[in-house]
């Protein structure tokens, strides 16, 4: 796996959502476990009341009984997706589904509740490497 996905990303990642005032007020009441498949790294996201309260990686958790829904692609698709300005059919993940960039499955219910913290949360993934990059 691409070291821009790796736990350490992740972790970085979980500190901006929680960071960003906005998301914590467009998520309060998002309470979702999904399943975030980047290449074959799958990691298992904990949202309560607009907060990330895990990300955990493949192995440490249970697959069947843990996540509501799963957003699955390869590495590639999520890369040009957090790129801060992602090339055109990457800029949204609605429309990534659409174009088999990458896939959803599960309680697609849950997914479409959620989706307009969902959607905010995912491009924040946009400032994790513009974070971790930027002069101290």
């Amino acid at each position: 796996m691409s070291k821009q996905f790796d736990l350490a990303w992740m972790d970085r990642y979980r500190g901006i959502v929680n960071a960003d005032g906005p998301f914590r007020n467009v998520g309060k009441f998002c309470n979702v476990r999904f399943l975030l498949g980047i290449g074959d790294q799958d990691f298992l996201v904990v949202v309560e009341q607009g907060r990330v309260v895990s990300i955990t990686e493949s192995g440490a958790f249970d697959f069947d009984a843990n996540w509501q829904f799963a957003l699955r692609g390869p590495v590639d698709s999520w890369a040009k997706f957090a790129q801060k300005v992602p090339p055109p059919t990457y800029t949204d993940v609605v429309f990534m589904t659409f174009n088999s960039r990458i896939k959803l499955e599960g309680n697609l219910l849950v997914f479409w509740q959620n989706i307009r913290a969902l959607l905010w949360m995912f491009e924040l993934m946009r400032k994790v490497d513009a974070k971790a990059s930027a002069p101290a």
